[in-house]
């Protein structure tokens, strides 16, 4: 499902984090990354800083990169 959401309707941001998360799930680490990249990527287009820190945040998780805090 999550395949043809991203194939008919690219645009569509929330996608992304979720096919990520079910790739995680599923011990698909390169599936996850690629979702969180190409979210991170449309995030960035569409200007939603919100879902851009939540995919990023999602990314460095899977790939055990620690954030640095803006403070």
């Amino acid at each position: 499902y999550f395949s043809t959401l991203v194939n008919k309707h690219s645009d569509y941001l929330p996608v992304y984090y979720q096919f990520g998360k079910l790739s995680e799930k599923l011990n698909e680490t390169e599936k996850a990354n690629e979702m969180y990249l190409k979210g991170i990527d449309l995030a960035g287009k569409q200007n939603d800083r919100h879902t851009l820190s939540e995919l990023r945040q999602a990314f460095n998780s899977l790939n055990g990169i620690e954030e640095e805090d803006d403070d």
